[in-house]
């Protein structure tokens, strides 16, 4: 039974650490439409590890016109 439990942990820390990288992933596939994402704002990205914080991200990416409109409406 505990074995079980903590697979069950293990899988479902899995599946988020996968929503977190694919949220990653939309933000830089549309900032990318802008040009290079530069190294810092990758690092500042990647360490974001909240779902509904990328979402947000995802959401300013999304209406952003460039790079440099994107970096001044987040808090990163």
């Amino acid at each position: 039974m505990l074995f079980e439990e903590m697979l069950k942990d293990e899988r479902a820390e899995g599946r988020e650490e996968g929503r977190i990288a694919e949220a990653q992933e939309m933000i830089f596939e549309l900032l990318s439409l802008y040009g290079e994402v530069p190294a810092d704002l990758t690092e500042r990205i990647r360490s974001v590890k909240d779902i509904a914080a990328l979402r947000q991200l995802l959401k300013k990416a999304s209406q952003a016109k460039s790079l440099s409109e994107f970096e001044s409406v987040t808090d990163l």
